[in-house]
C-alpha cells in the first residue's frame, strides 16, 4: 500500500478552535446588541446591568459574550475577567484567578474574605465586568455566594452564561432579586446559520476549491444547530482529507469527521458532568441494554465496592433523565409491568 503524502487542505488551524473569535458574529446580532446595552453603563462611569445568556450548547452565547467584553474593554478602557466555572467552580477560586488576571499584588492570603478585601481595595471605584462562563456548572449554594459577592464590588457588572434558565432560577430567592439579570436566550442555529458560519471558516481556514458547498450544507443538515459540533466536524474531515493525501474533502471524509465529533462531544459533555452521571453512563455502555431498576441495584453495588455514598432515589432519577435528554444514552418504555425504562448505550 502506497503511503500518501498530506496535502495542505487546512491553511489556518486556528480559525477552526474553539478559542476562535470571529470579526463578524453571523446570526447572533440582535443578542450582541442586547448585551451590548447591558453593557454601556460601564462606558459612563457606571454600574453596568447584569446579564444572563442562556440556550443549547454551540448556540454562540460564550462567542458573543466575549465579543462583547473584548469591545468595552478595548473602547472604554473598563476591566475585564473571563472566567471558567467549570475550572473554578469555588468563589474562592473565583476571586484567585481575578486576582491574577487584576495583577493584584499581596494577595496571596488564603482566606476568601481577606482576598476580597484586597480586589476591592486595588478596584477602588473602577468599572469591571466578569464573564462568568458555565455559570450552572457550579453547585446552586456555591453559585448563589459566588454572584452576591461579585455583586457587592462597586462598579461590577456580571455576564453570566449557562445551557438554561434553571441555573437561574436554582438561585437563593435574595440574590436572584438582588442581581435582576436582564436574560438573553439563544435558539440553536438554522442550518441556513449554520451554512453561513461554515462557509466563513472554511474560506479562511481551508484552501481554496478544497471544501465542496454541498458538503458544509450536509454537514448543516446533520448538527442540529450546534456550531461546534459543526466546526469540528468540517475540522476533522479536513485532517481526514490531508491524512490521505487528498487535495479536497470527500463525503467519505465527511462521514469520518462526524463520527469523531459526535465522539469528542459526548466525552465531553461527560466530562463535564458529575462522577455519579459516569458511573451511571457506564454501566448502561458495558450492559448494552438495561432495565432502570437493574441499572440502580448495580449503581448501588458500584458505589458500595468504592465506599462512595449513593445519591437518592429522587437523584438518580434526574441523573437518567439528564443522561438520555443529552443523547449519552438511549431510552425506551419497557415491555414490563410498572414505571420501568429500557436504558441503552449510545450509538
Amino acid at each position: 500500500m502506497v503511503h500518501q503524502s498530506p496535502t495542505n487542505v487546512i491553511v489556518d488551524d486556528s480559525v477552526l478552535g474553539q478559542e476562535f473569535l470571529p470579526p463578524d458574529l453571523a446570526a447572533r446580532h440582535s443578542q450582541l446588541s442586547l448585551l451590548e446595552a447591558c453593557l454601556e453603563p460601564a462606558r459612563h462611569g457606571r454600574k453596568p446591568t447584569h446579564a444572563w445568556l442562556h440556550g443549547s450548547p454551540g448556540s454562540g452565547k460564550t462567542a458573543v459574550a466575549k465579543s462583547a467584553l473584548a469591545k468595552v474593554v478595548r473602547e472604554a478602557g473598563v476591566a475585564g475577567v473571563t472566567i471558567n466555572c467549570w475550572e473554578r467552580d469555588s468563589l474562592y477560586e473565583v476571586l484567585d484567578q481575578m486576582i491574577t488576571d487584576l495583577k493584584v499584588f499581596h494577595a496571596e492570603e488564603h482566606r476568601s474574605s481577606v482576598k476580597l478585601e484586597r480586589l476591592k481595595r486595588c478596584l477602588g471605584e473602577k468599572r469591571l465586568v466578569i464573564l462568568l462562563d458555565e455559570i450552572d456548572k457550579v453547585p446552586p449554594a456555591e453559585r448563589s455566594k459566588i454572584l452576591y459577592t461579585l455583586d457587592e464590588m462597586g462598579n461590577t457588572g456580571l455576564v453570566c452564561v449557562s445551557c438554561s434558565m434553571s441555573a437561574l432560577f436554582e438561585l437563593e430567592e435574595r440574590v436572584r432579586s438582588r442581581i435582576n439579570p436582564r436574560t438573553i436566550n439563544f435558539s440553536p442555529y438554522s442550518a441556513e446559520e449554520i451554512i453561513e458560519i461554515l462557509t466563513r471558516r472554511a474560506h479562511l481556514a481551508i484552501a481554496s476549491g478544497a471544501c465542496p458547498p454541498f458538503l458544509i450544507k450536509r454537514i448543516a443538515a446533520a448538527c442540529s444547530g450546534d456550531a461546534r459540533v459543526a466546526i469540528q466536524t468540517l475540522r476533522n474531515a479536513a485532517e481526514s482529507a490531508e491524512h490521505a493525501g487528498r487535495a479536497s474533502l470527500t463525503p467519505r471524509d465527511l462521514v469520518s469527521g462526524w463520527h469523531d465529533s459526535q465522539r469528542a462531544k459526548a466525552s465531553d459533555v461527560l466530562r463535564r458532568l458529575t462522577e455519579d452521571h459516569r458511573l451511571l453512563c457506564g454501566i448502561v455502555s458495558r450492559s448494552k441494554e438495561i432495565l432502570s431498576t437493574d441499572l440502580h441495584r448495580l449503581y448501588l453495588r458500584r458505589c458500595a465496592r468504592h465506599g462512595r455514598n449513593p445519591v437518592a432515589v429522587r437523584t438518580f432519577s434526574s441523573y437518567v433523565n439528564q443522561l438520555v435528554q443529552l443523547g449519552l444514552i438511549g431510552c425506551e418504555r419497557a415491555r414490563v409491568k410498572g414505571n420501568v425504562r429500557l436504558l441503552k448505550a449510545a450509538k
